[in-house]
């Protein structure tokens, strides 16, 4: 499917390469609940960058401090 709809515009190809790729991502990676938030009630998700967080991070009020990592 991707292949053919670069065939008539790649740039629209390589986004949904991208991003049909992320989804698998999150579902090889994040527990259950995390997958409920990030998928939400319609399951639309869309992630153009990986998803596989690196480091430390703590909740701090409305937000999370990143303090080891990216």
């Amino acid at each position: 499917m991707v292949t053919e709809i670069a065939r008539g515009c790649p740039s629209t190809g390589r986004a949904l390469s991208l991003t049909a790729a992320q989804v698998l991502q999150v579902a090889a990676q994040f527990e259950e609940r995390a997958q409920d938030e990030i998928f939400g009630d319609y399951g639309d998700f869309r992630a153009a960058s990986t998803v596989m967080p690196v480091g430390v991070a703590r909740p701090d009020g409305d937000g999370h401090v990143v303090l080891d990592g990216t």
